[in-house]
């Protein structure tokens, strides 16, 4: 059973560029990174590369500027419905890290 699996994941790999928080096909990567306290686009960027979007918002190098993010990862090949793009959304209370708590509200939508 386990070598199926790995089979399996072999494929994915092979064929899914989502498969990877980075993505297989590096040029296809688009990272979007937005300042929490802003609005109308203000403070926006993009990046192609995972590790300068980390450089960018000053991930574990000491630094920290104490800001906060929204970083999002755009979908190299999203799944369509009429041939249009959508979205799901659900909304969650993260309350603790450690145990780790967290409530989903009952009601979501696409």
């Amino acid at each position: 059973r386990f070598r199926e699996m790995c089979g399996v994941l072999g494929r994915l790999m092979a064929n899914n560029e989502q498969f990877a928080v980075d993505g297989i096909k590096q040029s296809q990567n688009l990272w979007i990174v937005k300042p929490s306290a802003k609005s109308r686009g203000r403070g926006i960027q993009t990046f192609g590369d995972i590790d300068k979007l980390l450089d960018y918002v000053e991930v574990g190098d000491g630094r920290g500027s104490g800001a906060l993010w929204v970083v999002q990862k755009y979908i190299e090949n999203p799944l369509l419905i009429a041939k249009r793009k959508f979205d799901m959304r659900q909304w969650v209370l993260v309350t603790d890290w450690n145990p780790l708590t967290i409530y989903f509200y009952n009601e979501n939508y696409v």
